[in-house]
């Protein structure tokens, strides 16, 4: 097994479904990489519908599941159980462009050693208001103007879309005590870049965001950032 892709979940079985599917378009072949759902308590359905999905497709998907306790810990025992030489960290609500496995791939041939992080854009599906053009992909929420695709820094290692090696994650894993999706992957990418990670950057290997931000909700999520 080359790549695990490792992603959690929690009550977006329709988005999660729309991620699967263009998962299944991957340019990568099937048959070296495997999918670990990490379903952080669901109650939409999200078991069955993955269930469903599997069977009727060629993809290699793990569905474990869990009390709802927060990302982190779901994260950290689906690394734990993966098998592949590479981790990809990926969210439910990104979409991946087809060729987005193989793009990491190509950049870990090139560079050992190292995170690979890609471009991330919103989802041309969804209705996009002008505050989430302000927010990305070049503003506060993920700008993707990385002077130094070399050495891009702690800062972009985010797990929205990030490759590493998996023998990384056994000298640190994300910090449990941080139970929202709030700034945990780039805590973790600040202790791994003392063990002497580098984060480099890959415009081409894309995925699309899913997710309709109003200026209220975003604001609570700041929040929530700030405090954890």
């Amino acid at each position: 097994m080359m790549v695990s892709i490792v992603m959690p979940t929690f009550n977006r079985k329709d988005i999660l479904l729309k991620c699967l599917r263009h998962l299944d378009m991957q340019t990568f072949p099937k048959k070296d990489f495997e999918i670990i759902i990490c379903d952080d308590g669901s109650t939409d359905g999200t078991k069955l519908a993955v269930k469903k999905f599997k069977e009727a497709s060629k993809l290699n998907i793990k569905y474990i599941y869990s009390e709802h306790i927060g990302s982190s810990p779901v994260r950290n025992f689906g690394i734990k159980i993966a098998k592949g030489k590479y981790i990809a960290l990926i969210n439910d609500d990104m979409i991946p462009d087809k060729h987005w496995l193989e793009e990491h791939m190509k950049t870990h041939e090139k560079e050992k050693g190292v995170a690979v992080h890609g471009f991330v854009d919103w989802d041309p599906e969804i209705k996009i208001n002008e505050f989430m053009r302000f927010i990305a992909p070049f503003g506060p929420e993920y700008d993707c103007r990385i002077k130094n695709w070399n050495d891009a820094g702690y800062k972009n290692f985010m797990t929205s879309n990030l490759t590493l090696e998996r023998r990384w994650l056994e000298l640190e894993k994300f910090n449990e005590d941080i139970k929202f999706a709030s700034c945990e992957d780039i805590d973790l990418g600040i202790r791994l870049e003392k063990h002497g990670l580098r984060v480099v950057y890959n415009p081409k290997a894309a995925v699309y965001h899913s997710h309709i931000y109003y200026e209220t909700p975003f604001y609570r999520k700041m929040f929530i950032v700030g405090r954890d």
